[in-house]
């Protein structure tokens, strides 16, 4: 319902006597995946306790939004949490956001809600029908705005919603901005809409020249933030263009926003910037240290609201390191692990024990000789600027032993080009082995977890000795082994016997005709033999002989070297 001048300044005269001239989020009414679950921070003014961030609020949170005298935060499980002045409802939180909001956004003495389903919450003051959602709000709604005394909404299908008072124009939404719109916000009097083409399409009351976007906001924009009589748009290359109002400096861009700037929010008479490095920019009235912005909000920072007076910011927990540490020791050796994490924090045990000797220090340094043996589980605490997250470090603490050798007996012979494999095998905690004595034969290896195996590739006699090594570090020596490595006899059998009878690849041939196969006619030392049944027995170290057995009386064995 419009208002009549005199019901305008009447309001203005009572919004300048208390300081409440707006409420405004950030660059949108962030999602619900805006950020990384964190931690709210809040400085300037705390009229009304807009600054006592509740406990609800200190952890899990995704989104934030700065009102006139209030704050809102939505929680990760798709609540929301609210604060500070509460004289029409507008920190009461209904049943129904209490749970599926994905967007909040607080003006100046109510509140918005956006619902999974896509429809929009709102509670608290309803003079001028910002209460009063439309049907063309109750579905497909993807952004929500609460601008000073109405309230926006962005449809899917890039058109813009608009309910409230309408004085100034702000509710009445130009065609421009009725498709292909991507983002919204709404200020004091007047209302801002990016476009698809990154162009800004401005609305309403322009007093201060806060709808005349300048040639520099109507390409390559990325965000919008409407103050309460100026305005900001977010460049693609990371800088900020500002218009409107100027009277303290809340228009003036300083250079440390011209470049790595990701968000942008504008409060009633200052502006917010994030860094890329997690930093907060402020420019603009400081006369309640709203553009003070404290220690803790120079990094890590995930998302920023500037309110009436005050900023709100989004800052997350430190981050643990990927690295876990250690989950094995041994009793009477020492331990090291250093935890890390973001926000260069403090590091105190939370719960559990540590084993005995072994300390925590405030830099993360978890050292010591443990000196008792069981399983020890135990939180590290990791305490930034505000906040505090848990690492669970379980560790297992065992008394170290000398490993017993119980497989140590390796073939003692081998062949040249002959595939060789054997496992050494010791009883202890994480044995390791290796060669402590000696030379292995040419072509094998003993790997750490005991296989000896390779193929030979040279003949000789080799002496050598295992040592098997604890993971504490205490040893065992195996035996000492000698293995005798041969020439490979080759298919069909080994060397033959001396003496004329004698030959190589297995085969007999007969000296006198020099067939293959027959019996030779003379034997050992040329004896005669008689034909008959024979026994060929081959032994290493022994001539070859035939036994006859019609001639037992002519038996002979005679030494052979092999």
């Amino acid at each position: 319902m419009p208002r009549t001048p005199s019901r305008k300044r009447s309001l203005g005269r009572l919004l300048a006597g208390v300081g409440l001239a707006v409420a405004l989020t950030g660059t949108m009414a962030f999602p619900a995946s805006a950020a990384t679950p964190g931690e709210v921070l809040a400085w300037g003014l705390n009229w009304n306790g807009r600054l006592d961030v509740p406990a609800a609020a200190m952890s899990d949170v995704t989104a934030i939004s700065a009102g006139g005298s209030h704050g809102l935060a939505l929680k990760a499980d798709g609540s929301v949490v609210a604060w500070g002045g509460n004289g029409n409802g507008e920190s009461t939180v209904p049943a129904a956001a209490m749970s599926d909001v994905t967007a909040i956004s607080a003006g100046v003495f109510f509140s918005l809600a956006l619902k999974a389903d896509g429809s929009v919450i709102a509670w608290g003051r309803n003079a001028d029908g910002q209460l009063d959602v439309p049907a063309a709000a109750m579905s497909d709604v993807t952004a929500i705005w609460a601008g000073s005394l109405y309230s926006l909404a962005l449809k899917a299908d890039g058109s813009v919603v608009a309910w409230g008072y309408n004085g100034s124009g702000g509710v009445t939404v130009p065609v421009a901005a009725m498709s292909d719109v991507t983002a919204i916000s709404a200020g004091e009097a007047h209302s801002l809409a990016l476009k698809t083409d990154g162009s800004v399409v401005a609305w309403g009351q322009n007093t201060y020249g806060q709808i005349t976007v300048p040639t520099a906001a109507m390409s390559d924009v990325t965000a919008i933030a409407a103050g309460n009589f100026h305005s900001l748009a977010l460049k693609t290359d990371g800088s900020v263009v500002a218009w409107g109002q100027n009277t303290y400096g809340e228009s003036t861009v300083p250079a440390a926003v011209m470049s790595g700037v990701t968000a942008i929010s504008a409060g009633n008479s200052h502006s917010l910037a994030l860094k890329t490095d997690g930093s907060v920019i402020v420019w603009g009235r400081n006369a309640n240290a709203q553009s003070a912005v404290p220690a803790t909000a120079m990094s890590g920072v995930t998302a920023i609201s500037a309110g009436n007076g005050y900023s709100l910011a989004l800052k997350n927990p430190p981050a643990f390191g990927e690295a876990s540490p250690p989950a094995l020791a041994t009793v009477g050796d020492s331990y090291s692990y250093t935890f890390t994490a973001s926000e260069n924090p403090t590091f105190t045990i939370g719960s559990g024990t540590l084993p005995d000797g072994l300390t925590l220090l405030p830099d993360g340094a978890l050292s010591g000789t443990p000196t008792e043996e069981g399983d020890f589980t135990f939180t590290v605490v990791a305490t930034g600027s505000t906040r505090a997250t848990t690492e669970t470090a379980p560790i297992t603490i065992k008394a170290d032993e000398v490993p017993v050798f119980v497989e140590d007996s390796p073939p003692a012979t081998a062949s040249q080009g002959v595939a060789y494999n054997y496992t050494f095998r010791a009883v202890g905690n994480s044995v390791s082995y290796s060669v402590t004595a000696g030379d292995l034969p040419a072509g094998l290896t003993l790997s750490p977890t005991g296989v000896l195996s390779g193929t030979p590739t040279e003949t000789g006699s080799f002496s050598f000795t295992v040592l098997a090594t604890s993971d504490g570090g205490l040893t065992a020596e195996s035996s000492e082994h000698t293995l005798r490595v041969v020439a490979d006899p080759g298919p069909g059998g080994g060397t033959g016997g001396n003496g004329s009878g004698g030959t190589t690849g297995g085969a007999t041939t007969n000296p006198t005709t020099g067939d293959a196969g027959n019996l030779p006619a003379t034997g050992v030392g040329g004896l005669p033999w008689i034909t008959g049944s024979i026994l060929l027995l081959l032994a290493a170290g022994s001539a070859l002989t035939i036994l006859s057995r019609k001639r037992r009386d002519r038996l002979t064995r005679e030494p052979h070297d092999a």
